[in-house]
């Protein structure tokens, strides 16, 4: 048989591929033959992942939606290390009065002269639910909660990022 193979087809180096020695290989091209199989592998370099040819395990999501009274929602999680497994309700907030009896607005303007509209959150930690504000963004889809720090965009491409807000510090 040649190149280091038994009768079996069995290699005790492990690398290579019958019939072709190591000259006919381009370097990233090289292979690995499985030991108990009939099966070849190709090397695949690292892709951020530990090594493992398996996708990255998805820590957070969020997803939007109208509700029954036809109001739009926003629902989310996360699981991190410190917070443990968080999970996000948050739905616009109904116009109504205040204690005082003054209407309540459902809008409020950034610094920057975009109306934001005032959600409720109801977010679930380990440890107990506990109710926050948020502004929603209509232009970019972002729900923000100031005080946790988070941010909600059931736009994003991976299936919906719910986690930490990055904040972008300018001088001046």
């Amino acid at each position: 048989m040649g190149y280091g193979y038994n009768r079996n087809g069995y290699n005790p180096d492990g690398f290579g591929y019958r019939g072709y020695n190591d000259r006919q290989l381009k370097e990233d091209q090289w292979v690995r033959r499985s030991t108990y199989g009939r099966e070849y592998h190709r090397y695949v370099p690292f892709q951020g992942n530990g090594g493992s040819n398996r996708p990255k395990r998805k820590r957070s999501g969020c997803k939007q939606g109208t509700g029954k009274t036809g109001l739009h929602y926003i629902s989310g999680w996360n699981k991190s290390r410190g917070r443990g497994f968080i999970t996000l309700i948050a739905s616009q907030r109904k116009g109504g009065k205040d204690r005082m009896g003054n209407d309540r607005p459902n809008v409020c303007v950034n610094q920057k002269g975009e109306e934001l509209l005032i959600y409720v959150c109801s977010v679930r930690f380990p440890h107990g639910v506990e109710t926050y504000t948020g502004f929603y963004n209509p232009n970019d889809g972002k729900l923000r909660i100031p005080d946790l720090n988070m941010t909600a965009n059931p736009r994003a491409a991976n299936g919906g990022y719910f986690g930490k807000s990055s904040v972008s510090r300018k001088n001046g």
